[in-house]
């Protein structure tokens, strides 16, 4: 069969540029603008709202580098949205922001909403560009936006925008979009597809508090309970080879050879028993920084120990991630190091720069203690 991967690509793109995207917001409506640019330094709300705000439109210059600019917007949800009292089935009504952003997160312009109480509804950013709105309400937010100059147009070669003697007074972004948004959920979910990170995932019956994940010579532990806002936010965490769930008594390892990123979760049963789930993000399929990642074939080897210990996890990574090479000689090859503590493992023998047979060696323990041996 001939390779299409490559036209497959390229008609997908085409499919949700020309098609998904623009069907995004089943319809829009205006706003009405003005702004107040701060003298130097960000200032706190209660300073912005006593300022005085002149008129601004779509498509205007703002933003001196390194400078902010208050925007207060105000508007109405259209009436004819709704059907009697409510607006259609699988719709969400927002403010859609664009302030000129000029491609991923990072290195550019940025806002934060705020209520007119001051309350901050949430940060605007690229690829986070909307506010929720209540459709039963006027709107009326503001809107803080930073001008930081993209400083990595050039490839971080030297710029005027990084320092601000040099950096110059003149606006450095044009606002793009801003208005209310009818955003079709449907289409919305048609298009978190296209940004799917596939991830395959164990169920264990195990009543696991933490789980231990491979660094470089050692592991560490984390909680497996999301208690605190800091729990919950290590939604993702990394591990080398392996990362092994235990209670007193028992535990599994899961090892791999191929991914970093993983997630470990537990739940309570119906009949009150308790599963640690441990996932392996294997692929994921975004488009930016780099809109051809993961692309192609994959192949992820993956390998299940029930009943191990740490010191079991260890010599799992090493046999799922270095296979025996077997080389047949004419006679038996003496080993280089011997060790009379199981403990301990020899990560690299290396001949001193004069290649005489002085050596040294790296290890790690498998316990994570301080063993001994000769």
């Amino acid at each position: 069969m001939h390779d299409q991967r490559v036209l497959l690509e390229q008609r997908l793109e085409r499919f949700v540029h020309d098609h998904l995207e623009p069907a995004l917001y089943r319809a829009t409506a205006p706003v009405s603008l003005t702004a107040w640019d701060t003298p130097g330094e960000p200032v706190p709300f209660a300073d912005a709202m006593g300022q005085p705000y002149g008129p601004i439109e779509v498509g205007s210059r703002w933003g001196r580098p390194w400078g902010s600019t208050w925007l207060h917007v105000t508007g109405e949800v259209p009436a004819a949205w709704r059907t009697g009292d409510r607006l259609p089935v699988a719709t969400a009504v927002e403010l859609v922001v664009d302030l000129g952003f000029s491609g991923g997160p990072g290195f550019q312009a940025e806002g934060l909403a705020d209520a007119p109480d001051g309350a901050i509804i949430k940060a605007v950013s690229p690829r986070n560009h909307y506010v929720p709105l209540n459709p039963e309400a006027p709107v009326d937010l503001y809107i803080e936006a930073a001008a930081n100059p993209d400083v990595t147009q050039a490839g971080f070669d030297p710029t005027p925008y990084g320092d601000l003697a040099t950096a110059g007074r003149e606006p450095v972004y044009t606002l793009r979009r801003l208005d209310i948004g009818l955003r079709d959920v449907c289409v919305w979910e048609l298009l978190q597809d296209v940004f799917t990170l596939l991830k395959l995932g164990f169920g264990f019956d195990v009543h696991a508090d933490r789980s231990a994940s491979e660094t470089q010579f050692g592991h560490v532990y984390r909680a497996t309970h999301t208690n605190t806002s800091w729990d919950q936010a290590r939604f993702e965490i990394c591990a080398h080879r392996w990362i092994h769930v235990a209670e007193p008594g028992y535990g599994v390892t899961v090892s791999n050879d191929s991914t970093y990123g993983h997630d470990v979760g537990r739940t309570t049963r119906p009949d009150r028993g308790t599963t640690t789930t441990v996932r392996l993000s294997l692929v994921r399929g975004s488009r930016y920084p780099d809109p051809e990642a993961d692309q192609g074939r994959h192949t992820n080897r993956v390998t299940v120990r029930p009943g191990s210990t740490i010191a079991d996890a260890v010599a799992e990574g090493y046999r799922t991630n270095l296979t025996v090479r077997e080389v047949q000689g004419e006679h038996d090859v003496a080993p280089l190091v011997r060790l009379s503590n199981p403990a301990i493992v020899v990560e690299a023998v290396k001949l001193a720069e004069d290649r005489s047979v002085t050596w040294w060696s790296g290890s790690t323990s498998r316990s994570g203690a301080t063993p001994r041996a000769s």
